[in-house]
């Protein structure tokens, strides 16, 4: 199974022309980008109404050949009137830009046939689309580089440019290992964005490769994973009662709390800030607080990306072809602690690196899983002593509360055991009345 993925890098620097011109010329590439998908969505959009009209008085369809532009399809009608707007930006970045806005399009048209949604309209910041056949990468020693086409042959002629830029970038650990497969074929290179995010430019590179082969992994063997607060994540398995790991809770909400702190302490500060800081207004002033914010989010998503891994690996270990998870889709995402913590950036985590190595996702209806003992299947909301405590009140089977949960999770027939012994309760309260 052929996995994608997307790896970004900050640029760090221009070889070939001074930085100021690179950035003159990104910034430049990039209007014209965002004004060629405009007019891709709007040419299109045009047309659809002509042809609906002919539609409606003819009973035939129009083909574009027909409108005598000289031209079989759309597309290139859209490319030559790009091409006379935008004569310096190269001929690939057109044509894979007027290709993403008319996908775009299309995929918004039933709902703007339905009046559901207007036309798309594409903002100024539009990542800059790179072709993978126009993009080499390499190395020399811990550097990394990344060439890439952004001019016409005219377009440089007349700016006397060169249509291909050099540039150096930045990489962390597991991002230059995933450069260096790159390099070395054993993943392969995809079309690729350029993007600009809070004044800095970044390379997506996007890459796909081979999923591990699951031939090894069971799908009927489960692995089921409780998300809670005590433990980030507990797991247990449907094919052993005892076995079990678990994730230990509360480091994401501490660091978020020693922040918040700091950050009050820096908006006390501000209020009575001196005359040097305080003239160069409140976007200076609030930057340092912003950063920290921004600590948040970053320390939440690297331990987000630990925790999926150490999941996804632990069912690997033990050859489960399934995990089951939680459906979160019901929970209000207004919680508190859900928006502190967040519950669905772990998960999506957990099903991307699950299907990297062969596993399915599943998502199962949590209701009743706490209150449920997975040793005889009771339920009862007196089974949940505890936060932590589960103890049935009728087979006195006791353990922990999330490990319980795990059990009833890593289920596959879950729903259906539950809506089973809710009947049967319910038919012998009855009969008991």
């Amino acid at each position: 199974m052929k996995i994608t993925k997307t790896m970004k890098y900050e640029i760090d620097k221009s070889i070939d022309v001074p930085w100021k011109t690179f950035l003159s010329v990104l910034r430049d590439v990039q209007y014209a980008v965002w004004k060629t998908s405009n007019i891709a969505v709007k040419m299109t959009w045009d047309f659809q109404q002509e042809a609906w009209s002919y539609r409606q008085r003819f009973g035939e369809y129009l083909k574009f050949s027909d409108l005598g532009t000289g031209n079989k399809s759309q597309s290139t009608d859209i490319y030559q009137r790009a091409c006379i707007e935008y004569p310096n930006v190269s001929s690939a970045t057109l044509n894979e830009t007027i290709r993403m806005a008319q996908d775009r399009y299309k995929t918004d048209a039933p709902d703007i046939s339905a009046g559901l949604k207007t036309i798309p309209y594409f903002k100024r910041e539009l990542p800059i689309p790179i072709r993978a056949q126009q993009t080499k990468l390499t190395r020399e020693g811990t550097k990394r580089y990344v060439s890439f086409a952004l001019l016409s042959r005219e377009g440089a002629k007349k700016s006397e440019l060169p249509t291909r830029y050099n540039v150096q970038i930045r990489t962390g650990k597991g991002a230059r290992e995933i450069f260096d497969r790159l390099v070395d074929g054993e993943y392969k290179l995809c079309d690729s964005k350029i993007l600009r995010k809070k004044g800095k430019w970044y390379l997506a590179l996007s890459y796909s490769f081979e999923a591990e082969n699951p031939q090894e992994l069971d799908p009927k063997r489960v692995m089921g994973v409780d998300l809670g607060i005590v433990k980030t994540a507990y797991m247990a398995f449907n094919f052993d009662e005892y076995l079990r790991y678990e994730i230990e809770g509360g480091e994401i909400s501490a660091f978020r709390g020693r922040i918040e702190s700091r950050r009050k302490s820096l908006l006390k500060q501000a209020r009575y800030c001196g005359e040097g800081r305080r003239g160069h207004g409140r976007k200076t002033r609030m930057k340092p607080i912003e950063k920290l914010r921004d600590k948040v989010v970053n320390f939440r998503r690297t331990k987000n990306h630990h925790y999926s891994k150490y999941i996804v690996e632990m069912a690997a270990k033990h050859g489960c072809g399934t995990i089951q998870m939680e459906d979160l889709s019901g929970i209000n995402k207004r919680d508190k602690f859900l928006a502190n913590w967040s519950y669905y950036e772990l998960q999506s985590l957990v099903k991307y690196k699950a299907k990297e190595r062969g596993i399915k996702v599943v998502l199962v209806d949590p209701k009743y899983t706490s209150q449920r003992c997975s040793c005889c299947g009771y339920i009862a909301e007196g089974n949940r002593k505890t936060q932590e405590t589960f103890k049935c009140v009728i087979c006195g089977y006791k353990t922990n509360a999330d490990f319980n949960a795990a059990r009833n999770i890593a289920e596959p027939r879950i729903k259906a055991l539950i809506d089973t012994e809710l009947k049967r309760q319910e038919k012998e309260r009855k009969e008991a009345m």
